[in-house]
Parts: structure tokens; C-alpha cells; sequence
């Protein structure tokens, strides 16, 4: 799931990312710590710092707790 999350978001597909990325917990796989930051790198790499941020606090909202990357 990372891989693919990380290959679409450094080709610039990140709609695809999100939905991969929620397609994770569609299938009741939980994202971890990794997941959250390649999502939230990918939206702040392609400009978009704003929903990064929005991101940032819903993964904290479901009790993923960031690490120090």
C-alpha cells in the first residue's frame, strides 16, 4: 500500500494517492504512521499545504501518533 501511495504521489497523481490511501481503511486496513507522513508529504511536496495540515490533524484525531521523520 505504501509503494503505491509513494509512486503516485512522485508522479503527481495525488487524487490517486487519496484514493488509495482511503481505499486502505475501505478495506478496514489501518494506516499507520508511515502511511499518514507519505500522504501528507505528497500533498505539501505538490503545493497543497493546507490539506496536508487538514490530514495531519485527522491522523491525529484517529490516535496515530507522528514520529520525528
Amino acid at each position: 500500500w505504501n509503494v503505491m501511495i509513494t509512486g503516485y504521489c512522485q508522479c503527481g497523481f495525488i487524487d490517486d494517492a487519496l484514493k488509495f490511501f482511503q481505499q486502505m481503511q475501505q478495506r478496514n486496513i489501518k494506516p499507520n504512521v508511515v502511511s499518514w507522513t507519505l500522504i501528507i508529504a505528497g500533498y505539501t511536496q505538490l503545493g497543497n499545504g493546507g490539506y496536508a495540515l487538514k490530514l495531519f490533524w485527522e491522523m491525529q484525531q484517529q490516535d496515530v501518533k507522528p514520529n520525528i521523520i
